[in-house]
């Protein structure tokens, strides 16, 4: 939990490490809403630079944050990034963190979730929830994920420890009687 602090010494380090790390293959990361001075955005390009392969799911549809994110998308390009934009007709409200690594034993996988927002400034007035893991059943849940944030290909995913909230409605995320729903439009 990094209540009512900066997320600097959790989520940052965790995007730091991984963008500098020579045996991380990738990152990939869900991007809502954050600030422009947030070096959030600079770790996935650093990443890049340095190699890896990195993928952004962009949110153009944050709410008063539209023309932000659509820079950050334009910067994130620009570095050579595959960015995409969601799925259409859904709302990627969710806040990820991917990294694959090469460890001693093998590739292994490395998940944030987050409640938060990846914006600094915000992290300081709310008491978000983050939850760093290796747990390999998380981290496929994850990557699944990923696969139909960045693809839209919506064959029958089957989810072992994740609850995918699709609704239509604005009520909170965490409503996990709406994740049956078939209308629904939020991942």
């Amino acid at each position: 939990m990094h209540l009512y602090e900066s997320f600097a010494a959790f989520v940052e380090r965790f995007l730091r490490e991984a963008s500098e790390d020579p045996k991380v293959h990738a990152l990939k990361m869900t991007l809502y809403r954050t600030s422009s001075d947030a070096r959030i955005v600079g770790y996935p390009m650093q990443a890049a630079r340095n190699g890896k392969q990195v993928a952004v799911v962009v949110e153009l549809k944050a709410h008063f944050d539209e023309a932000a994110n659509i820079a950050f998308a334009t910067q994130l390009e620009d570095a050579g990034i595959h960015v995409s934009y969601g799925v259409l007709g859904f709302k990627t409200h969710c806040k990820l963190v991917l990294v694959v690594r090469h460890d001693y034993d093998g590739l292994r996988r490395y998940v944030h979730i987050g409640t938060g927002n990846y914006h600094p400034v915000t992290a300081r007035f709310y008491a978000d929830i983050g939850l760093l893991s290796a747990d390999p059943v998380l981290a496929a849940d994850v990557s699944e994920l990923f696969n139909f944030l960045t693809t839209g290909y919506g064959a029958a995913r089957r989810f072992a420890k994740l609850l995918p909230v699709r609704r239509t409605s604005n009520l909170p995320c965490s409503n996990a009687s709406s994740a049956n729903q078939p209308s629904g439009r939020m991942v």
